[in-house]
């Protein structure tokens, strides 16, 4: 797993870029050679995000737990997509 951070962005912004991230993931195929065995792995990736802020207080523990929520929504919906845990397309991330 790992944390991407657009800053000033709307959730469709954020839709996207995580889209192409998501796409291009898809498009592209891992060559290997293993005991002699030659190769490609295609893989996809389920992409879940999140849109802030919560409030005055909210810490960034809770962004990520907000977009983990997003992320095994991904997963349950049948994988290689993109989900936001919240619909508020008109919210900025932070």
């Amino acid at each position: 797993e790992f944390v991407v951070i657009l800053n000033k962005t709307t959730a469709e912004e954020g839709r996207i870029v995580l889209e192409r991230v998501r796409k291009m993931t898809e498009e592209t195929a891992c060559k290997y050679n293993a005991g002699g065995e030659q190769g490609k792995l295609n893989y996809t990736t389920s992409i879940g995000f999140t849109v802030g802020p919560f409030d005055a207080e909210a810490t960034l523990e809770q962004y990520f737990k907000k977009a983990d929520e997003g992320l095994y929504k991904a997963k349950n919906e049948g994988r290689n997509r993109v989900i936001c845990a919240q619909e508020r397309a008109d919210e900025k991330v932070a």
